[in-house]
């Protein structure tokens, strides 16, 4: 969204509207309370809230030392106050289990709208973007492959734990939701969100939800998954090359993470201070193109 010469994510403004209409519901409903002399009991603080309480003050810390103060900023209000506005209202507001099932509800509606929205854009060939092997990647309504599948992988664990609790027609929605996700997730070709993210939550979900009983099913997983990945990879140029750490991105994520480690011995307490990073980290990838072209 564009304000004069200023832009916005859509998403910073409807969270700082909701936080906003948070602040003046919460401060008349405080008003009430006095004026009816009700005592409210203090909300006491979790472990949560400590270590939310503990990041902000760290991003707030990270800008003193920073060189880059614009930069720093924006870091600071999109990484850290941002969020921790989120967590607030959410504290503070899903109080009960139907509550937090509402908002879980609308979660899974809005990943399922935007996998069908993007399968549906695949069979009409729009929102394709063709990787450098050939294959067709869905981007959906996101600008990349990898950013619809981050998305759906943070969907596809709350639908199979709905799957597995929900009962009657919710469960069969439930399914739906998981099966068009699923199958969005796997046209986006993203090989970390398939073969790393979803799994990752689909474990901690099963995990939470079963404990120990869940582990032989995990682990049976896991051999399916690593069979399957050893399939695409013999027929699929792109999961063929997950593995090549020689050349394309994995060469540059290599770098970068070689890099973050020489940042880390030079400067092991501050770090290179907020919003630093992307202006002083294209440095060394700049160098490690020229050397993939020497």
């Amino acid at each position: 969204m564009a304000l004069y010469t200023f832009s916005f994510p859509m998403v910073e403004i409807v969270l700082l509207m909701t936080f906003a209409a948070w602040a003046v519901q919460s401060a008349a409903n405080e008003a009430r309370r006095r004026k009816s002399g009700t005592v409210r009991r203090p909300m006491a603080l979790s472990g949560l809230d400590v270590l939310v309480i503990a990041y902000v003050a760290l991003g707030i810390t990270a800008v003193a030392w920073s060189a880059l103060k614009g930069p720093a900023i924006t870091e600071l209000r999109t990484l850290f106050l941002e969020p921790a506005a989120f967590y607030l209202v959410a504290r503070t507001t899903l109080r009960s289990r139907s509550d937090l099932l509402i908002v879980i509800c609308a979660f899974l509606a809005a990943g399922t709208v935007a996998a069908a929205i993007g399968v549906g854009q695949y069979v009409t060939g729009a929102a394709i973007i063709t990787a450098e092997d050939g294959s067709r990647r869905l981007a959906g309504v996101y600008g990349s492959p990898n950013n619809l599948a981050l998305f759906l992988g943070r969907v596809i664990p709350f639908a199979a734990a709905a799957v597995l609790t929900f009962g009657g027609r919710w469960r069969w929605i439930a399914a739906a939701s998981l099966a068009v996700t699923i199958l969005a997730a796997v046209l986006t070709q993203s090989v970390g969100g398939l073969f790393i993210g979803i799994p990752a939550g689909v474990t901690v979900t099963a995990l939470a939800l079963y404990g120990r009983r869940a582990v032989p099913w995990l682990i049976g997983a896991a051999v399916v998954a690593i069979v399957v990945f050893a399939v695409l990879a013999g027929q699929s140029d792109r999961f063929g090359r997950a593995l090549d750490f020689t050349q394309g991105t994995n060469f540059y994520r290599i770098r970068v993470m070689q890099s973050a480690v020489n940042v880390i011995a030079d400067h092991p307490l501050i770090g290179l201070g907020a919003g630093s990073v992307l202006v002083r980290l294209p440095r060394p990838v700049h160098l490690s193109r020229r050397v993939a072209g020497a």
